[in-house]
């Protein structure tokens, strides 16, 4: 295992972070893990030139994030200040990346992308077919499949940890996430199409939003543990996540009744994008 750390961490801070999480997750021994608190350190990281412009990327937005490339894993930790001071949510976060590294590793991943490359097209056409701007249109539909894919990443990537009893050190993780986030402004739906008409981002936002709040509470439907997250997010958010509930309940209902189920992943990208095209039509 290689462990990098850029910037003023406390090495032995650092250290108790991956004892802890080793106790707990198989960390690949062969993983390069780099912790970074400076996002000028983010060039230290030497890849492929490909590869290295999609980490200046992931640096530019302050995100975490982990990757198989080729025969390399690599988990890269975006230190902010919280997470220097929070060595519980630390933990959270580095298990679950560890947990991405898990599922690229059984393909789950790989799937993903090819279960979307089946519907995409069907579903670009649907969007397509709405009267706004058709350009707009094609940007929104891409930013609204990155989310989606990232969306289901994380579902399977949290059930992993829950299924090994590690849903506490998510929730560490998580209250840290969503406590720095800033909700998008709320649209009410029957005025999302006007809205949309004038900056088509509108409607990407509010779908990023639900579907943050699904990829985290979803799998914590199957613990004890939801209700505990969902007063969190609706004390957080001053939202009421039985609202947003009933925007999604195909996908929810989706979820419980067919995830891993053979086809679940095309549906989920089907009900999606059905949902953006009655949201806008």
């Amino acid at each position: 295992m290689l462990i990098k750390i850029f910037g003023k961490t406390d090495e032995d801070y650092i250290n108790k972070v991956l004892k802890t999480a080793s106790k707990l997750i198989n960390i690949p021994k062969d993983v390069e893990i780099y912790f970074i608190d400076d996002l000028d350190f983010c060039s230290c990281i030497i890849l492929s030139k490909a590869m290295q412009n999609q980490i200046r990327q992931n640096c530019k937005i302050k995100t975490s994030f982990s990757f198989i490339f080729k025969k390399r894993k690599l988990i890269a930790i975006y230190l902010e200040k919280n997470l220097q001071k929070d060595k519980k949510s630390l933990v959270g976060l580095l298990l679950h990346e560890t947990a991405h590294i898990n599922q690229m590793q059984k393909g789950v991943y790989r799937k993903i992308l090819n279960d979307y490359s089946k519907v995409s097209e069907k579903n670009l056409k649907l969007i397509r077919k709405l009267k706004y701007d058709k350009k707009g249109l094609t940007n929104l539909f891409y930013r609204i499949s990155t989310t989606a894919i990232l969306t289901l990443k994380d579902i399977y990537a949290n059930n992993f940890l829950i299924s090994n009893g590690l849903v506490n050190y998510l929730l560490y993780y998580y209250k840290l996430q969503f406590n720095r986030r800033i909700c998008p402004k709320p649209f009410f739906y029957k005025l999302l199409k006007q809205a949309a008409k004038k900056d088509m981002s509108i409607v990407s936002d509010v779908i990023d939003f639900q579907l943050a709040i699904l990829s985290a509470t979803l799998p914590l439907y199957r613990t004890k543990k939801a209700e505990e997250f969902i007063r969190f997010i609706e004390k957080c958010y001053q939202v009421n996540i039985q609202e947003i509930s009933s925007k999604c309940e195909e996908l929810i209902t989706l979820y419980f009744n067919e995830f891993n189920k053979k086809g679940f992943n095309e549906k989920f990208f089907n009900l999606l994008f059905l949902k953006v095209y009655n949201l806008l039509k």
